[in-house]
């Protein structure tokens, strides 16, 4: 999904409808750490899941 934004923006900035290279990192940037997040998220379900599975009572 990065890889087609960061191509997206690249195209964008070419033919000048995004002529600030500071808007292209905020957009690529926000993308990163939205994909972070989310990969977080699910590592956080993933092994809250797996720890209830394992209780001892």
């Amino acid at each position: 999904m990065i890889d087609k934004a960061a191509q997206l923006l690249d195209a964008m900035s070419r033919i000048g409808l995004v002529r600030d290279n500071v808007v292209c990192n905020s957009v690529l940037g926000g993308l990163l750490q939205s994909r972070i997040l989310a990969d977080a998220e699910d590592l956080s379900s993933k092994m809250n899941g797996d720890r209830s599975d394992s209780d001892i009572d």
